[in-house]
């Protein structure tokens, strides 16, 4: 890694926000003594409760009091938090990455590469990750290959969302928010005991606001919210050592959010495009375009329904000391339906009206899941670990159609219909150890053998383009079935050179069974994703604990990245193809700092850097007019080597800051400020500035009021202050050089009331 810290680029903005948090820190230490120190963080990464700083992971906790405080909503707020984790969002699928490894496509049929597992069970589908983001304990996002922890590997890594579990004694909270663009929140729970072996709880959040565009063309807002969720536990004491937790979770969204926003015409070139392609091309995009950036111009509105639900049940039994049996059974649901226009602008649709192919694009996704995770821990003074069976089984059904009528799957005159089966069977045996070898020493060591069967039965119809008019149908079918299996293993050293600093290597391996797109029909299902990672790392405490500081150093090399695009097709407009895309490699250095210069001022900091390209990748350029008349197998190829991946940034940090001002009624006043950072990402392989964002930066602030007694809690908050307009994802469509896109949320604000009973 020698070429890393040569080629390590600091941006403009962090050396002065480091100076101005460190200034700050020191002027308000010499204003108070010093006492106590930073609370101890205990997670559950290594599938037993640890202190944070004890834990051989790069691994990043975020605790329910700072989800509260920074008004996340979603996984996208996350990111802002936890800079190593970058969200990205296009046609209603998240799309989440760690260290440049993460989801690479947006149709039905692909396991995203960041698994996503709430109290142990694992939400397999991207729509689903829009989910379960509320009353929770906390949140561990665990960076690098996963295999030998978690009952569905990951290569890139995996975010474990903690739910806050039923209590002893009642208590609850009632949590209500209100802010611009008439945004209004309420969130509750209640928790406590029914007997003294039965004890519950129910969580529910409502979350509603008006869009942060309108659609020009019709007047109705649009990327707004509507969701509402629910969760219940119930835990039984069986015996003394036997408990059962039971779990429900429902969630509901119908808004018009998600939708593709364009800026301009789509073939800005189209006069150099063959005379039967420039037919096609030049109409569209004459209807009219949006004048601000964030609003729509579509004769037809975008809409997004998800509905999902999900039970759990979680058997621990300590069959005595040391041994303990736990058993995570699941179940979950998930349907999804998309609409948008994809004509990229204000044009009426339909053959009658236009001469044109109708474009109003409805996708139906529909996920039946289950799992069953069968854990043996073991836990002594010399030997700590875990051996486990897993299960996973899912149907999936995806069906993609462009026609006059949205949301009817039944109509005969729609143009484009994609439809596809898809089933996945996974089963998997794994184990891991910890074994201390002195008092200072400890050597880890784990391995997985996974066996998973995949099939997708795809069928549809097209028809074809003719000068620019529709033609002749044509169907088309497409089966392939594959098993997979794969033995990945994983290997390192703890070493405690005093009792507040952990050193620790780690080698892990990593792989992701080889996937199919369901309604496509050029390539069937693709290669398994495979890993390999070194991890070097340190956490550390000073001063008495006012000061913790952790870092880790990573190199890694992936094979068979499996990623899809939409390519432009002479006949049939576009297709989709899914590929592996040869090899990428990694380096990396990630830090972490939290500092409690007094008891009343506390500063938190995350910076990530990290070098990513391709080894090796070779495809067809989707930007090439000669894809408009030429057919696929006899493109041109292009090599993208040295290319970044897609929402990798180079640079990314957040730094927090907050003072306690204390009032004569005992009661505080607290000032908070958060600030993050993103370099440059793209959104596709090509790297093209077209498809990407620049550099930004964003700002939240808050002032919060705190009761005497801690339960009554008033803040007025602010985010994205300074109202950057950031891009979170796109889309290409055909040969187009203008990008549908989504965005990362405006300026916004608002005042939470928070009471604890």
């Amino acid at each position: 890694m020698n070429s890393l810290a040569a080629s390590i680029r600091v941006p403009a903005a962090l050396p002065a926000a480091m100076a101005f948090l460190c200034l700050s820190a020191v002027a308000a230490a010499q204003e108070e003594t010093r006492a106590g120190g930073l609370e101890e963080v205990i997670v559950t990464a290594q599938k037993r409760e640890q202190s944070l700083q004890d834990v051989s992971l790069a691994v990043s906790a975020i605790e329910s009091s700072s989800l509260t405080e920074n008004f996340v909503l979603s996984l996208e707020d996350i990111q802002h938090i936890a800079p190593s984790m970058t969200f990205g969002n296009s046609l209603g699928f998240a799309k989440v990455f760690i260290r440049g490894i993460g989801l690479n496509e947006q149709t039905t049929g692909i396991d995203p590469s960041v698994a996503l597992h709430v109290d142990g069970a694992v939400i397999n589908q991207p729509v689903g990750h829009f989910t379960s983001v509320f009353d929770l304990d906390r949140v561990e996002i665990l960076r690098g290959p996963q295999g030998t922890l978690y009952g569905r590997n990951a290569t890139g890594g995996s975010i474990n969302l903690i739910t806050a579990k039923p209590t002893d004694t009642f208590e609850g909270y009632a949590r209500a928010t209100a802010g611009n663009y008439d945004l209004f929140v309420a969130e509750a729970a209640l928790s406590g005991p029914f007997t003294e072996a039965i004890r519950g709880r129910v969580a529910m959040r409502s979350n509603n606001r008006n869009g942060y565009g309108i659609n020009e063309a019709t007047g109705t807002n649009v990327d707004d919210a509507d969701t509402i969720a629910a969760r219940a536990h119930l835990q039984f004491d069986v015996t003394d050592d036997i408990d059962l937790l039971l779990s429900g979770e429902i969630f509901d969204e119908s808004d018009r959010a998600l939708g593709l926003k364009y800026k301009r015409e789509t073939y800005t070139n189209w006069a150099s495009f063959p005379p039967a392609q420039a037919a096609l091309a030049r109409p569209l995009g004459l209807g009219g375009f949006p004048v601000r950036t964030r609003n729509f111009a579509s004769e037809f509105d975008p809409s997004s329904e998800i509905e999902t639900w999900s039970t759990t049940g979680t058997l621990t039994w300590r069959l005595n000391e040391r041994f303990t049996l736990v058993n995570i059974a699941n179940y979950r649901d998930v349907d999804s339906t998309f609409i948008q226009d994809l004509d990229m602008s204000s044009i009426v649709n339909g053959v009658a009206t236009t001469g044109q192919p109708p474009s109003i694009q409805t996708r139906f996704i529909s996920s039946h899941q289950s799992s069953d995770e069968l854990q043996l821990q073991y836990s002594s003074d010399a030997l700590n670990g875990l051996f486990a069976l897993f299960y996973f089984k899912e149907g999936l059904t995806g069906d993609n159609r462009s026609g006059q009528t949205p949301g009817v799957r039944s109509e005969p005159i729609q143009r484009v219909v994609l439809v596809g089966k898809g089933e996945a069977e996974s089963f998997a045996a794994f184990a891991h150890l910890t074994y201390n070898l002195t008092d200072t020493l400890a050597v880890k060591a784990g391995g997985r053998y996974t066996d998973e069967k995949r099939s997708i039965q795809n069928s549809g119809r097209i028809q074809l383009i003719v000068a620019g008019m529709l033609g002749a149908i044509l169907n088309q079918a497409l089966q392939d079935e594959e098993t997979f299996s794969e033995f990945t293993s994983l290997g390192g050293l703890e070493w405690r050179p005093r009792a507040d600093m952990l050193l620790y290597y780690t080698y892990a391996e990593g792989f992701k069974a080889g996937v199919g797109l369901l309604g496509q029909f050029e390539t069937g299902i693709a290669e398994p994703e495979t890993v390999q990672s070194h991890e070097i790392g340190v956490k550390s405490e000073w001063l008495e604990r006012r000061v913790t500081a952790n870092a880790a150093v990573f190199h890694y090399n992936l094979q068979n990245l499996q990623l899809g695009r939409t390519l432009p097709d002479p006949a049939r407009g576009f297709i989709n193809r899914f590929e592996n895309a040869g090899g990428l490699k990694g380096d990396g250095v990630e830090t972490e700092l939290k500092w409690l210069p007094t008891d009343r001022l506390r500063f938190a900091a995350a910076v990530d850097y990290l070098e990513a390209k391709f080894t090796h990748f070779e495809t067809v350029d989707q930007f090439n007019p000669l894809l408009a008349i030429t057919p696929m197998g006899s493109a041109p190829l292009t090599s993208y080597a040295g290319n970044r991946p897609r929402n990798s940034p180079e640079w990314a940090y957040s730094i927090a800051g907050a003072y306690d001002v204390p009032l004569a009624s005992e009661a505080r006043l607290t000032l908070a400020a958060d600030l993050s950072y993103k370099s440059e990402q793209f959104f596709s392989e090509f790297n093209d500035p077209v498809e990407g964002t620049g550099a930004y930066t964003l700002l939240d602030a808050r002032i919060s009021y705190v009761a005497a007694n801690e339960r009554w809690t008033a803040s007025l908050w602010g985010k994205n202050l300074t109202d950057e307009l950031v891009e979170s994802g796109s889309f290409a469509v055909s040969l187009s050089r203008t990008i549908g896109r989504t965005y990362l949320p405006p300026r916004t604000y608002g005042v939470t009331f928070d009471y604890q009973f």
